[in-house]
């Protein structure tokens, strides 16, 4: 029973690319329509409205009588266990009979809700399957039953839905019943904007206790999207301590060629790797990783005056790269601390092009005493908080970006976790 529906292709959704939807929103049939990650049925975090319900699906279809919505029919079923949001109304409702109804909508190019165009009985009756939806206000419910909007429902009845997954890589699924064991332990984005680590406990144990399910689909996805979001979310819970902002001088043999400044985030816009570990790896992961260096924002200016206009003016999420952990080779001797870092020369040059010096300006090798990067931030002796870079000019010069910190003055943070 193949629907008729507007085809719409699997989409990317890493965080190694700095997006930000990563995880299945459901969106109100009600509601004015709003852009929704559809093409990867599974992700991360558990969107705090949604039920998700184990249930059978009958054959039978009933009528929709609601005006305001473009679908017209929803299918039975006979629920077994319910969670998420309205669980206990759903409960308190059902008793003996256990019938909900449950109507289903398809998505059009841009993720958006559409009518549904396929068959009325989309869900395969008599199987046991795992369903996503929003519960409808009592008034609206089809004959008096809970009635859920089920939304991209090509991808709901797990297993057996009506598109194949197009991420499941040929792996075995888990059954209805793990996957909602396992979906039931999700974090919230509320819940993992305030404790990152914590709110992924859950899911480290069931990984530690679930053996050779967490090969199987979609458990792979769910444990590297929910660890991959906390990594994230820590990260932009955690105060840069080099943070503020830099006058930056380009020396040659100790000659000034240009001066300008650099504002740096507050915090980290996204993790970097910077090993050859990716997350192709055929381990599973057994918990969150801590990120080895981090992206993090960084403003240019060439006055005070311009500084007033950052973020808004030339400004980067990415701009700046930094290792998470303090340096511990030359490049924090004779410092209390030091973060091996690096400002990217590119975007130097993008906001400053009209710049003879500053234009031309190239990345050079990492200095053997800096680490990953070219250069370091340093806590002196003094107190003080320095920046120093290895650099070239266009004409294979080369030259150090060297600056200190004159304000405690960062930019903002980035959203503390992704909310699609």
């Amino acid at each position: 029973m193949q629907p008729v529906l507007l085809p719409v292709g699997a989409l990317a959704l890493r965080l190694a690319a700095g997006v930000a939807a990563l995880w299945f929103g459901l969106v109100g049939a009600v509601e004015p329509p709003v852009p929704s990650p559809c093409g990867d049925p599974f992700g991360g975090l558990r969107p705090a409205d949604v039920t998700y319900v184990l249930a059978t699906a009958r054959a039978d279809t009933v009528p929709d009588p609601a005006a305001d919505r473009t679908s017209s029919f929803g299918q039975l079923a006979d629920v077994v266990r319910v969670a998420g949001a309205g669980a206990g109304p759903v409960t308190a409702a059902t008793g003996d009979d256990r019938s909900i109804v449950l109507v289903p909508w398809g998505f059009d190019e841009g993720c958006r809700p559409i009518g549904w165009t396929g068959s009325w009985s989309w869900a395969t009756p008599d199987v046991e399957g795992f369903y996503r939806g929003r519960l409808r206000t009592p008034d609206d419910w089809v004959g008096g039953r809970p009635t859920f909007d089920v939304h991209a429902a090509v991808w709901e009845g797990f297993p057996d839905s009506p598109w194949r997954h197009p991420t499941s890589n040929g792996r075995e699924f888990l059954t209805a019943p793990e996957l909602f064991d396992l979906y039931d332990r999700l974090p919230t984005a509320e819940a993992i904007s305030i404790r990152p680590y914590g709110a992924v406990s859950d899911l480290v144990t069931w990984r530690r206790e679930a053996g050779d399910l967490a090969e199987r689909y979609p458990a792979r996805t769910l444990l590297a999207e929910a660890f991959d979001i906390a990594e994230l979310a820590r990260l932009r819970t955690t105060m840069l301590p080099f943070a503020g902002t830099y006058r930056v001088q380009v020396q040659r043999d100790g000659e000034t060629l240009a001066t300008f400044l650099l504002r740096t985030g507050s915090v980290g816009s996204e993790p970097l790797t910077l090993d050859e570990e990716t997350a192709a790896s055929a381990s599973v992961p057994a918990a969150p990783r801590p990120a080895a260096a981090v992206a993090a924002a960084a403003g240019l200016a060439l006055d005070e005056e311009a500084l007033e206009d950052l973020p808004a003016a030339c400004s980067n999420q990415r701009g700046l790269r930094a290792a998470t952990d303090e340096a511990d080779d030359g490049a924090a001797a004779g410092a209390l601390r030091a973060w091996s870092a690096e400002l990217l020369p590119h975007f130097v040059a993008f906001c400053f092009y009209d710049s003879p010096v500053l234009a031309g300006l190239q990345a050079r090798e990492s200095a053997a005493d800096a680490g990953p990067f070219g250069g370091a931030f340093r806590h002196e002796m003094d107190g003080r908080f320095s920046f120093r870079q290895a650099a070239r000019l266009q004409d294979g010069t080369s030259v150090v970006l060297v600056g200190d910190r004159i304000d405690v003055t960062a930019l903002p943070g980035p959203p503390p976790v992704p909310t699609g």
